[in-house]
């Protein structure tokens, strides 16, 4: 009995200790701030400021990539644990409309205001993806669609395949 007590005690350490180590693996692949990144969606569309516009309210979309400043954003830790994306063109962060994060809510870009529709977990997914996580919210950045084309829109969705994103350095 005392044996298989050593045993159990053994294998749990063993697996808190994996555990640990996986997390502390997947915290490693976080992208850092240090570059502009364009977010290509496991459908292979970057997500883009449409029109290439900078006013505040602008719509984001998928389109094809092409590494211009409209897909281009940067990770600003917040001090919270919690990122901001900064678009490089429009100087403005990703932002969830009307700042409730709730389902089916359109993505825009909006001036910094510190505010929770700007605030996002970045969450490992595998294979080099990312779940985007507004804050205080149970969905994710996602295409509208589930088999998105170019211009389809990007809002707040329920954790699935399409809710992937790749931050690829430009």
């Amino acid at each position: 009995m005392k044996k298989a007590a050593t045993i159990l005690l053994f294998f749990a350490i063993y697996l808190v200790s994996a555990h640990a180590q996986t997390s502390h693996q997947a915290q490693k692949r976080l992208p850092d701030d240090n570059h502009a990144y364009v977010l290509l969606n496991h459908s292979g569309y970057a997500l883009d400021i449409e029109g290439g516009e900078t006013n505040k309210g602008t719509n984001v979309r998928l389109w094809e990539r092409n590494d211009s400043r409209a897909q281009q954003f940067r990770i600003v830790m917040a001090p919270d644990g919690y990122y901001y994306l900064l678009n490089e063109k429009s100087g403005k962060m990703l932002d969830v409309s009307g700042g409730k994060n709730n389902h089916g809510d359109n993505m825009q870009i909006w001036v910094a205001n510190s505010d929770k529709a700007q605030k996002f977990k970045i969450i490992y997914a595998g294979s080099g993806y990312y779940h985007l996580q507004p804050y205080d919210s149970d969905y994710f950045i996602s295409p509208q669609y589930s088999n998105p084309s170019k211009g389809t829109n990007v809002i707040l969705w329920n954790k699935s395949q399409m809710a992937k994103w790749k931050f690829v350095k430009v």
